[in-house]
C-alpha cells in the first residue's frame, strides 16, 4: 500500500465529521472507519505520529456514533397511523 492510499483515510474522516445529511451520516462514519483500521493495521509503529492520529480520529468516530444514536432514540416519534384524538 503506497503512500497516497495510506492517506486516503483522511478524505474519507473529513467527510464523516462535515456530514450535514442525517441520512448518509451513518454511512460516512463507517466507510471512514474502515479506511481507518485499514491503515491502523498497516502501521507498524505504535508510537508513531500518524498512528496516533488514526487512533484519535477512531476515538472521533466512535464518539459520533454513539451521538447520532442517542439523538435517533431521544427523537420523539411520529405517528403512522391517522387516529382520531
Amino acid at each position: 500500500m503506497d503512500a497516497e492510499h495510506l492517506n486516503d483515510w483522511r478524505s474519507f474522516y473529513q467527510a464523516a465529521l462535515l456530514e450535514l445529511d442525517p441520512a448518509k451520516l451513518p454511512e460516512r462514519i463507517e466507510r471512514a472507519y474502515i479506511a481507518i483500521q485499514i491503515c491502523l493495521t498497516a502501521h507498524s509503529n505504535g508510537n508513531s505520529p500518524e498512528y496516533q492520529a488514526l487512533a484519535d480520529a477512531l476515538a472521533n468516530l466512535r464518539v459520533l456514533r454513539r451521538e447520532i444514536t442517542s439523538a435517533r432514540s431521544a427523537a420523539p416519534q411520529t405517528r403512522t397511523s391517522a387516529s382520531p384524538e
